[in-house]
């Protein structure tokens, strides 16, 4: 009898081995040992929010928020042009019907040609502390300019869009006209690219005005003197962020005949201001904020190189971009730059501008990518849409969850 007693235990561990589909349950009632680790329980995930028409593939932007994210997009004019806002949970579905940012007014005279409705060639957004600023090139006709405006994340609601001045482009499709950033007090700080100028001291031109405003919700306000940029690259404003009182952000000239970005650090809290050329023949990915770190990453002839920007004292430093990864800790996604000197970034609060580090398999050129703080979203534009995907930690791995 004894034995008999000995030999179940064994014989249970046998078939637990052997037969990978015998329930948990059954193999700890025949006494075997769990092999590794309790499989961790399956997330139920929504649907993701359908794909929405653009006015061009750079007329959205995806924002995260303390419910989720928000995607913001430029409706095109033969479908009433304007602005319209989605709220999504952390999975990426869409929460109660859309919103109407700004809704253009049709003259009710008028031709067809004099009748388009104003639609968005651009967008950037920016949230904090439960609200919104969102600002954009309006194309009304033939006359391009920049407005803003200022929302409640939780009520959807929004203001009069402001002005902001009149610009110029020559594509419909392309970012660097705008760029927008939340301090940690809430507070807004925008970098918009107005027209041309005589470039002064007799400096071949002509010369590109880009100026700052702070974004309120009851106005805007400009803030210091307007930078006049000679030889300016088509996607002239590189980004913009804020950790802490330091304000970075990225000018793009071709003045040396090459592209090359000049980043500004801005010390609000001592009044010490410092520039560095980086990214030299590269075009910019973005500015993401990361710790007390700004991030910058830029596609460059020989692959894709960044850069590590910190306060004063610390300055600039590499950023090694040949070799990004991204590892998981049960739930939690990592991403790596590099094996040496790279960065890390763990997603574990809501991040947005996640397009800096992650690799192009996930996040193609001109995307948008934001942690929710449950999942990677990505908003992509394809064939005159932005459609959204969904990457997550399942087993260990970081996949696309679209499906899942």
């Amino acid at each position: 009898m004894m034995a008999a007693m000995r030999i179940r235990p064994l014989l249970g561990s046998i078939l637990c081995t052997m037969l990978a589909t015998l329930p948990a349950q059954a193999c700890r009632r025949h006494g075997a040992v769990d092999a590794g680790p309790a499989f961790e329980p399956a997330i139920h995930r929504p649907p993701l929010a359908a794909p929405r028409a653009t006015a061009s593939g750079s007329a959205f932007d995806l924002v995260p928020v303390s419910s989720g994210a928000v995607l913001v997009w430029g409706r095109p004019s033969r479908l009433g042009g304007g602005v319209q806002a989605a709220k999504l949970d952390p999975w990426g579905a869409a929460v109660g019907n859309d919103t109407m940012v700004f809704a253009p007014t049709l003259p009710l005279s008028g031709t067809s040609a004099e009748r388009i409705a104003e639609d968005a060639l651009e967008i950037d957004a920016s949230t904090a502390r439960g609200s919104i600023a969102i600002i954009w090139v309006a194309r009304n006709q033939l006359e391009l300019s920049m407005k803003s405006v200022y929302g409640d994340v939780g009520s959807m609601r929004f203001a009069v869009p402001t002005l902001l001045g009149a610009t110029h482009r020559d594509v419909t499709t392309g970012r660097g006209w705008v760029s927008i950033a939340a301090r940690d007090d809430g507070r807004f700080q925008a970098l918009v690219r107005l027209g041309d100028e005589t470039c002064g001291a007799g400096a071949p031109g002509p010369c590109t005005t880009v100026a700052t405003a702070g974004i309120r919700a009851t106005d805007v306000e400009r803030v210091g003197v307007p930078l006049s940029v000679p030889s300016a690259c088509p996607e002239l404003i590189a980004g913009s962020a804020w950790v802490g009182p330091r304000f970075h952000y990225g000018i793009c000239s071709q003045r040396t005949g090459a592209p090359v970005t000049t980043a500004y650090t801005i010390e609000t809290d001592v009044s010490v201001a410092r520039t560095d050329e980086v990214l030299p023949g590269c075009q910019s990915d973005g500015f993401l904020a990361s710790g007390d770190e700004v991030l910058v990453s830029g596609r460059c002839p020989g692959g894709r190189v960044g850069v590590r920007m910190g306060a004063h004292a610390t300055g600039m430093r590499a950023l090694p971009m040949d070799a990004v990864n991204v590892r998981c800790e049960a739930r939690t996604p990592i991403i790596e730059t590099s094996e040496s000197l790279g960065a890390t970034v763990r997603l574990v609060a809501p991040m947005d501008h996640l397009e800096v580090v992650l690799p192009e398999r996930y996040v193609p050129h001109g995307a948008r990518a934001v942690w929710t703080g449950s999942t990677v979203l990505v908003a992509i534009p394809i064939s005159g849409e932005v459609a959204l995907h969904r990457y997550g930690c399942d087993e260990g791995a970081f996949v696309a969850t679209d499906f899942m």
